[in-house]
């Protein structure tokens, strides 16, 4: 994958600008070839949900776009993937909200800003950026990078010349370690990154993304059905699910059940439950077993049969304990298997209506849905005549006691779109 940077800045103070903020982060997000796969909404909503997740007092996220008109032509989207973001979420949270996330790779914390190396070095040397044992002897490093015309990825690199000033110029921050340089494997890493508008902010690397989201990919699975979900959509659906130690979640269409191996690589200890209706049994149950075992986690409760089907359903039921689940998801198909269904009906449907039929969803537990839908006039329509176009009434979610918290749409191609629904179940 190619990646995509993103500034990331987050406060408890109210203001645009950086140097206002008392806490300010910078985010390296994982690109895709197709910046469309992931947008910036999937993005903003996983990290906002990671960090909710973590923190559920934390206030809501706002998002400023920080590259302006720079990002090159043949970037899409560019100006949309450099943002500003205002938080009062602690450095911990965030740290461990990063480290959930499949879209971000890189966590950096901002320590100063300025118009100059040495501007942004003396707003940094204000803080006490560093602890007592790293001042004392901690290995260092910096590096540089330079998004002044508006590129992302490698293009952002920059020679050795522009390094040595830029260590010269922010010597104010450096003189206070007194430990080694290491160029491989420094404790304190620090980073020179310039904006357009010659906007510098001096960096220190804080921690990574999910880390080894490739164990995930459908060709490493033992268990690979014709659609597997990708792992940064499984993920970013589980966080968009809030899962915590101990939630117990449930797939209603669960295939080869890669959102159930989403929400346990997440959280070890949640309790999983996949339904699966396969006619033709192309789905083996004991190759996904093998996929969670083989990744040191507990393999899902297994049910073959119709979730459209109150003995399913409380089969599913039954194997929680009789309790309700804190999470529902689901990727339904919407392919060949659904034509050879004489009773087929409209996926989005039979699972709200599967939680009026029994109790499926925990007070303030979440369902997140993936529904593909014609891109047309998609833009133009509400978010209730969306649900409406895909058979979800008004009336039917009242019965469900469920609440539409988050429509986020994907862009597949020019006459089909992918929605992210997130509902969240509430008292009447």
């Amino acid at each position: 994958m190619s990646s995509l940077f993103l500034v990331l800045i987050v406060h408890t103070l109210s203001s645009s600008r950086i140097h206002a903020f008392s806490h300010t982060y910078l985010v390296q997000w994982r690109g895709e070839k197709d910046f469309a796969y992931s947008p910036r909404e999937f993005r903003e909503a996983e990290f906002r949900n990671a960090l909710q997740a973590e923190d559920l007092s934390s206030s809501s996220l706002k998002f400023e776009s920080v590259m302006g008109d720079s990002a090159q032509p043949n970037q899409t989207n560019q100006n949309d993937i450099i943002q500003l973001m205002s938080t009062e979420v602690s450095k911990m949270n965030v740290i461990n909200g990063a480290s959930r996330c499949a879209t971000v790779r890189n966590l950096y914390e901002v320590l100063g800003e300025g118009e100059s190396y040495e501007s942004c070095a003396s707003a940094a040397s204000e803080k006490d950026s560093f602890t007592m044992d790293e001042r004392a002897g901690a290995s260092w490093a910096v590096r540089c990078r330079d998004y002044r015309n508006g590129r992302v990825g490698k293009a952002v690199n920059v020679g050795k010349t522009f390094e040595r000033e830029a260590i010269i110029g922010i010597s104010k921050v450096t003189d206070q370690l007194r430990g080694p340089v290491s160029l491989s494997t420094p404790t304190v890493l620090l980073y020179v990154a310039i904006f357009p508008g010659s906007r510098y902010l001096l960096l220190r690397e804080l921690g990574h993304g999910f880390p080894d989201l490739r164990k995930f990919d459908p060709n490493t699975r033992r268990c690979i059905t014709s659609t597997p979900l990708e792992p940064i959509a499984a993920f970013v659906m589980a966080n968009c699910a809030r899962v915590r130690p101990g939630s117990s979640v449930i797939d209603l269409y669960a295939g080869s059940c890669a959102t159930l191996l989403a929400a346990g690589g997440l959280c070890k200890d949640v309790k999983t439950v996949g339904v699966e209706r396969d006619n033709d049994w192309l789905v083996p149950f004991e190759k996904i077993r093998e996929d969670f075992t083989i990744r040191d986690l507990p393999p899902p409760h297994l049910i073959r049969g119709d979730s459209r089907d109150p003995k399913t359903l409380q089969e599913a039921l039954d194997a929680n304990n009789g309790n309700p689940f804190d999470v529902i998801m689901a990727d339904p198909p919407y392919g060949k298997r659904e034509k050879k269904d004489t009773n087929a009906s409209e996926p989005l449907f039979d699972i709200v209506n599967a939680c009026v039929t029994l109790p499926l969803l925990k007070k303030n537990g979440r369902l997140v849905v993936f529904v593909p839908v014609e891109t047309e006039h998609l833009d133009t329509r509400s978010s209730m005549e969306v649900l409406e176009s895909l058979c979800v009434t008004k009336p039917l979610l009242i019965s469900a006691k469920l609440q539409l918290r988050e429509l986020l749409s994907q862009r597949l191609n020019a006459h089909l779109s992918r929605l992210l629904l997130v509902f969240e179940h509430v008292s009447t």
